[in-house]
């Protein structure tokens, strides 16, 4: 977990199962689990808290308030049966969802500087929380995601600045190598508002079978001073691909496409 992040959401937060259920809908058995991270004992969008931690380099951050509201869940899509036919093993989508304060919500802001940091420090977060989430080394994942809302105090750039410049480093890092760009989206909305986050192979872009999406949702974001910010990761593609393509056994994951 980054260090800024680790304070922000709570020292010694644990995820644990919440609910497990199983249901079946056209022809599809569908497994979710759903992990939250447990809340401060005060309302999450009443505490402060204060950055400020050593960096490896001996360095201190700059010291600053910042709201976060903390992760607020890590939802794993388990695919089981497709139309009546056996998935094994079985497509495993994990997805990775956290609500920050917008430090530029409510006026124009130039330099985008520390939404960017932020954006940084959740592609490390997120990813490894998702990688965790499927139980999986990092090695092991082979799509990647990322998408971000915008509550109506902010505007599109404000994602923007926390999805693309920094955060798909680290994000990365969390799944391993990573040659290929990192599918996105973005929009502005209010509280309950659901986005697609895109998924593709995290080595190789036309690897066909691994195109694909999990929807991302908070009941409660992003209020008008928030963004809900999300990163999915995959162990497969979609279940039962047969569309032809490049396939994941044939890709080499050098330049990012083949």
């Amino acid at each position: 977990m980054a260090p800024a992040l680790e304070e922000q959401v709570g020292m010694g937060e644990r995820d644990h199962p919440d609910t497990r259920s199983g249901h079946c809908f056209g022809g599809r058995a569908q497994f979710c689990f759903r992990l939250h991270a447990e809340a401060d004992a005060m309302a999450r969008r009443d505490v402060v808290l204060e950055t400020g931690i050593d960096h490896p380099s001996g360095q201190i951050t700059q010291r600053q308030h910042r709201r976060i509201e903390h992760l607020v869940d890590v939802q794993v899509d388990e695919i089981r049966i497709e139309m009546g036919k056996p998935v094994v093993p079985p497509t495993r989508r994990a997805v990775a969802i956290a609500v920050i304060a917008n430090p530029c919500a409510g006026r124009y802001v130039d330099n985008l500087d520390e939404l960017i940091e932020i954006g940084a420090e959740l592609g490390k977060l997120l990813g490894e929380k998702c990688v965790a989430a499927l139980g999986i080394t990092p090695a092991q994942a082979e799509s990647y995601g990322k998408a971000a809302i915008v509550g109506e105090g902010g505007e599109l750039e404000h994602a923007a600045a926390i999805l693309h410049p920094k955060l798909g480093a680290p994000l990365r890092e969390a799944v391993e190598k990573g040659a290929a760009l990192v599918p996105s989206s973005k929009k502005m909305g209010g509280l309950g508002t659901a986005i697609d986050v895109p998924l593709g192979h995290k080595d190789a872009a036309f690897v066909r079978s691994h195109f694909d999406a999990i929807e991302a949702r908070v009941t409660d974001a992003p209020r008008a001073n928030e963004i809900v910010v999300c990163v999915a990761v995959t162990d497969s593609g979609r279940p039962k691909p047969r569309v032809g393509g490049l396939q994941h056994n044939e890709m080499i994951g050098k330049d990012g496409l083949r």
